[in-house]
């Protein structure tokens, strides 16, 4: 069943910095200083940011064994950076249906045109 987005999230994904921070968090967790340094912004701002990411679902905060708190995306904000697979799927099975059809009437007017 697919997942309703809720007015909170969309709000959370509105804002430029915001859609910056989650595009970083894809590739490994980050403290909020080290995206501040990255998005060239006050860490303060980037943790209200973050504070919103969280309030919403699509960010937690990760655990650590050190005294640095980590932000990584949670499997809600992991999905809209990954694909569903079966949207994958149906894809590449129509372009492979689209392909073989045009394949297919190519095929019948040559032959119709040799006879």
């Amino acid at each position: 069943m697919p997942e309703v987005i809720d007015k909170q999230t969309i709000h959370a994904l509105g804002a430029d910095t915001r859609q910056e921070i989650l595009k970083l968090l894809t590739k490994r967790p980050y403290t909020a200083s080290e995206l501040a340094r990255i998005l060239n912004k006050h860490v303060t701002t980037v943790t209200e940011h973050l504070s919103v990411l969280e309030k919403s679902g699509v960010v937690r905060k990760k655990d650590s064994t050190n005294k640095w708190v980590y932000y990584a995306l949670t499997d809600k904000g992991e999905r809209f950076f990954k694909p569903n697979f079966t949207w994958v799927l149906m894809l590449g099975v129509s372009l492979i249906a689209i392909v073989a059809g045009f394949h297919q009437v190519i095929f019948v007017q040559y032959q119709a045109s040799i006879f």
